[in-house]
């Protein structure tokens, strides 16, 4: 009996210790199942960050695709931007030249002229000293009015009376106006040439009225002329040379055509002896020949071509 009793204490001994070991078992299984599901939820949720984090990792990688353009193109613009900057520093490079040029020309301007020839006063000085010619002529005379060509022309006779030199340096259409003007009625007064012009044709910017104006301030000149003496004679402007301290550097050939084509058509209009000096000095210069001491001042020749122009003009008119 003892032995059956003890050999089921045995058996329940050994239940009891399943038992424990199922539990044991069960909870390890638990335990385990509540780890691997953890696990999975913490896989979920590294998965879902990890496709944000490379989400934005791609948006990121765009930005700098983006970036790397715009720096691309800015820098294609900063290169064009350069070779711009280059130009312009070529173009001041050469507007600088062309002011050294320009103070060059221009001081050898200053040069060329005395500048008493283009003060107010040297005009005035002169206008007294024509006036006070004219009254001592005590016989027929002629006058010639211009600027400095014709204050440089040694004409003692013209058209068999002796001549008055009315030139003034500097002086200009308007400056002749006023001389006209001014000059006393001397019935002793029979001729007037007028050889004004190349001073209105210096290289400047000009009103939209100048010609205009320029012809109208002629015109009068032409009337004036004509009332103070019994005939009058115009001279075209003659052309300036190049190549030389003033000539076309300082007067404009094409305000000096445009002036001559006023001249002529005032002659035609008013009856006035032209003397025309294109073709005779345009010769010269087909031939070689320089007429000018600085492009508008004649030298010998030119002045002798000159009188010859203006003694053919008298001589064919008669």
């Amino acid at each position: 009996m003892a032995n059956s009793h003890a050999g089921e204490e045995a058996i329940a001994e050994s239940t009891e210790s399943r038992a424990n070991v199922n539990v044991k078992i069960a909870t390890l299984l638990g335990g385990s199942l509540l780890i691997v599901c953890l696990l999975i939820i913490g896989l979920m949720f590294l998965r879902k960050h990890f496709i944000t984090l490379a989400n934005q990792i791609s948006a990121v990688r765009t930005e700098v695709t983006a970036v790397r353009t715009e720096v691309t193109a800015v820098r294609t613009e900063v290169t064009a931007v350069r070779t711009e900057v280059a130009a312009v520093r070529t173009e001041v490079a050469a507007v600088g030249a062309e002011i050294v040029g320009v103070r060059a020309e221009v001081a050898a301007v200053k040069t060329a002229i005395p500048p008493p020839l283009y003060e107010a006063r040297h005009l005035q000085v002169r206008k007294s000293f024509i006036y006070w010619q004219a009254a001592q002529m005590e016989e027929a005379y002629s006058l010639v009015v211009g600027d400095s060509i014709t204050e440089g022309l040694y004409l003692p006779k013209l058209d068999g009376a002796l001549v008055v030199n009315g030139g003034m340096g500097g002086a200009g259409v308007s400056s002749v106006e006023e001389l006209l003007n001014e000059y006393p009625a001397q019935p002793k007064l029979k001729v007037i040439v007028i050889a004004i012009g190349v001073n209105d044709a210096t290289r400047r910017e000009l009103p939209i009225t100048y010609f205009t104006d320029w012809e109208k301030s002629y015109g009068t000149v032409l009337t004036r002329a004509k009332m103070l003496a019994t005939r009058v004679a115009i001279s075209t402007i003659i052309p300036v040379e190049t190549g030389k301290s003033l000539g076309d550097r300082y007067f404009d050939p094409s305000a000096i055509a445009h002036m001559n084509s006023v001249i002529r058509q005032q002659a035609m209009k008013s009856g006035a002896t032209l003397i025309d000096n294109d073709k005779s000095f345009e010769a010269l210069t087909e031939q070689g020949h320089s007429y000018t001491l600085d492009g508008v001042h004649l030298n010998a020749k030119g002045y002798r071509v000159w009188k010859s122009n203006i003694q053919s003009a008298f001589s064919a008119s008669q």
